[in-house]
């Protein structure tokens, strides 16, 4: 469906008001004929004055309409302004509520309910980021906390454990998750 703009809402009405002068002038005949001089004056300067008042009425129902087509138009973009004023007072109070949820996860001693407030949140869009243990660390997913030392040169800059779940929220990352990283020392390195 299109959608109509406040210009396009008062550009209509201002076509209609134009084809309401010409059918108001239309409406006013002009005799074919005039037998006496004197009497077709007297006819032509009536028909002069009907037209007159035909575009005066004509013109004032342009302004009527012209008018009423820009009061939707200001209605409308007033209405759209609200809403979406509306939608992002929303927007912010979920933003809120959802890093309280994140925050509540981190520190509830309960598994049941961690599992609860995870739940709720996915069912809302957001959704943990866990790094399982032997995943190549990437700093650009990942917020290293801290290193665990190894001998075995094959396990260096690989995940160890996940400290804290990441979050993200329809697509947005809201934060990284932080994991402990193998560092092989450096005679396990040669």
């Amino acid at each position: 469906m299109a959608r109509w703009t406040p210009a396009a809402l008062v550009l209509v009405p201002g076509v209609l008001a134009a084809g309401f002068v010409v059918a108001e002038v239309a409406r006013v005949d002009v005799p074919a004929r005039c037998a006496p001089a004197a009497r077709c004056t007297k006819v032509l300067g009536q028909v002069a004055d009907d037209r007159d008042s035909a575009l005066l009425r004509g013109a004032l129902g342009a302004l009527v309409v012209l008018l009423a087509g820009t009061a939707v138009a200001l209605l409308l973009a007033w209405a759209r302004g609200r809403r979406a004023r509306r939608s992002g007072d929303v927007e912010r109070q979920r933003a809120a509520l959802v890093r309280v949820c994140v925050e509540v996860s981190d520190v509830v001693d309960s598994d049941a309910l961690r599992e609860q407030l995870v739940d709720a949140l996915a069912d809302a869009g957001v959704t943990p980021v866990d790094v399982p243990a032997g995943e190549p660390f990437d700093s650009s997913r990942h917020h290293a906390i801290g290193q665990l030392d190894t001998t075995d040169a094959a396990r260096h800059n690989l995940v160890a454990r996940t400290e804290r779940s990441g979050f993200v929220d329809r697509g947005k990352r809201l934060r990284y998750p932080d994991v402990v990283v193998f560092s092989a020392n450096a005679r396990a390195r040669r």
